[in-house]
């Protein structure tokens, strides 16, 4: 396993048999508690596990499906615009749930992706993901990765798919390529993924 860089936090938690402990992912839904009214935007696919966790507070849920367009082969499969239309982007997002979408972007689209989401984003909006950072190979296809309503990741193996080779973007080359967000959090899972929170960049 990879000892963590500086800044970043070293807890590999264990969830359930077969599952891992996601910290910043739990940290983020729970925050505002169950009182606060908020716009949630889930860009993988509807998960039976997320609408129970969220079931007890005031979210809404918007979700993209983005893994759904790039199995239709999809050109812009990865375009907020084309994925929701406006309408459905009306009030100002609080959080963002890329799951491992950021792994099957290259430097161009992620810059896109990221800027769309700043221009959605409430003040204090939090973005989050999943970077498949020890491995050298990964799922051939996002949207594998599950949630149950603990907040654990069931995350499939590579035997169940045909892989391919990772980018295994750093925090540093996030950044690079995603002007409009900053690296917030970090944490090394127990799997050797790393999970991450970015914040919105406003310039002044």
């Amino acid at each position: 396993m990879k000892h963590p860089e500086p800044g970043e936090d070293a807890d590999p938690l264990l969830g359930a048999p077969g599952a891992i402990r996601a910290p910043l992912l739990a940290a983020l839904l729970d925050r505002g508690g169950s009182s606060r009214r908020r716009v949630i935007a889930d860009l993988g696919t509807l998960q039976p596990g997320m609408l129970d966790a969220l079931s007890q507070s005031r979210t809404r849920l918007v979700v993209a499906d983005l893994p759904g367009r790039r199995a239709e082969n999809e050109d812009d499969w990865d375009r907020l615009d084309a994925a929701l239309p406006r309408r459905h982007w009306r009030e100002p997002l609080a959080a963002v749930l890329c799951w491992d979408l950021l792994n099957y972007l290259d430097a161009g689209r992620l810059a896109a992706l990221a800027e769309a989401l700043r221009e959605r984003a409430a003040p204090d909006c939090r973005v989050h993901a999943l970077i498949h950072y020890s491995a050298l190979e990964m799922p051939g296809a996002p949207g594998q990765i599950r949630i149950d309503p603990n907040l654990d990741l069931r995350i499939p193996s590579l035997a169940d798919t045909r892989p391919i080779a990772t980018p295994r973007y750093t925090p540093k080359a996030l950044e690079k390529a995603m002007p409009a967000l900053v690296v917030e959090r970090t944490m090394l899972l127990g799997n050797g993924m790393q999970e991450f929170t970015f914040r919105v960049h406003r310039p002044n």
